[in-house]
């Protein structure tokens, strides 16, 4: 095992791992959760989801107003037990480093957003072809946040999470090998106002809106063709805003990791 910028590689596989090291103690306080959170390094959001439901249960405490050193409550503190002893779990998660393919012919990254009242995210495939015309794809990356204990609508998270999104393909966009991106804005809720609400939000009607939602077109390298705004039902979820356990991640892994693309059909699954 090797340490590359403080993320586990196994050189003989090449694919990703992580150590987890969860506190053997059965006393716990809004400190030691914090802290067992802060533990659980992942830079590029390969286990958000697990992330997410932890410092989903963080922000709980935080309205409970529990004082620092004080003993989490034997309910809360019995889920927090049960949370951390699954952690062991996500060393068995082994992920792909190389994301590319030999003969390649041409590269195209696929972002996913989505909310909810909890949280919103963002992930983002690397898909690729070969001049044989054979596709392959990998997770790239992803990113996720708990929602403001302030109360938005749906359409504002879900903008929230598109600029996420746009915030975590701006990066591999600048790569010269890049040839296209789709980045999809995932409709969670099946009511046609909210989708006009969203659209209108991105056109900049009405005129009173927020600036913060009205600056999501990045002017992104020339050369690449992007079309950054295109809505999927429910169905089509990738980015995950709910939070998961390590134990659901682990067995939807090969799930995650992989995008089936079919021509210009994205066919994604329930996460």
């Amino acid at each position: 095992m090797t340490k590359i910028l403080g993320v586990l590689w196994n050189s003989s596989s090449d694919t990703f791992c992580f150590k987890v090291s969860p506190s053997a103690s059965n006393i716990f306080t809004k400190r030691d959760v914090l802290s067992q959170i802060a533990r659980i390094f992942d830079p590029l959001g390969l286990l958000g989801p697990v992330i997410s439901k932890a410092k989903f249960f963080m922000q709980q405490l935080w309205l409970l107003k529990l004082e620092w050193q004080e003993k989490l409550p034997v309910p809360v503190a019995s889920e927090w037990a049960s949370f951390v002893q699954s952690l062991p779990v996500l060393e068995e998660l082994r992920i792909s480093r190389f994301v590319l393919s030999e003969n390649l012919q041409s590269i195209i990254l696929y972002g996913f957003s989505d909310a909810s009242e909890k949280g919103f995210g963002a992930v983002i495939y690397v898909s690729t072809i070969n001049n044989s015309g054979d596709r392959h794809s990998h997770l790239l990356c992803s990113k996720s946040r708990l929602a403001p204990l302030k109360t938005l609508t749906i359409p504002r998270f879900l903008l929230n999470a598109r600029s996420l999104k746009d915030e975590r393909v701006s990066g591999p966009l600048s790569l010269k090998e890049i040839n296209q991106a789709e980045l999809w804005l995932i409709k969670s809720v099946q009511k046609a106002e909210f989708c006009n609400e969203i659209k209108n939000l991105l056109r900049g009607e009405p005129v009173h809106c927020s600036t913060i939602y009205l600056g999501h077109f990045r002017n992104f390298r020339e050369g690449v063709r992007v079309t950054p705004f295109m809505m999927a039902t429910s169905e089509l979820r990738r980015g995950d805003r709910r939070g998961v356990t390590p134990q659901h991640l682990l067995c939807m892994a090969m799930k995650i990791m992989r995008l089936r693309v079919r021509d210009s059909l994205t066919v994604a699954y329930e996460f």
